[in-house]
């Protein structure tokens, strides 16, 4: 008497070859997407950082440079007096 291997016997069943590839390479896909969602978010999160630094950057070079104007304009009044 041989003990067929159906899933109405589960201690001796295994799922085809072909159907645990496939569930593997589900599990895969959606790790994989859901590691693409996550670096997504970083560069976005990264690209915000990026342009807020630049902004800040920029808007202290024009005070940088606002007060050396005002600088040399006294140097330049010092000059003429």
């Amino acid at each position: 008497m041989t003990i067929e291997r159906t899933k109405s016997s589960p201690l001796n069943y295994q799922e085809p070859r072909e159907v645990r590839k496939e569930e593997g390479n589900k599990e895969e896909s959606k790790k994989a997407e859901l590691l693409a969602q996550q670096r997504s978010q970083e560069r976005e999160a990264l690209q915000k950082q990026t342009e807020a630094t630049l902004k800040e950057l920029v808007q202290n070079d024009d005070k940088s440079r606002e007060a050396a104007k005002i600088t040399g304009m006294g140097q330049n009044l010092n000059l003429l007096a």
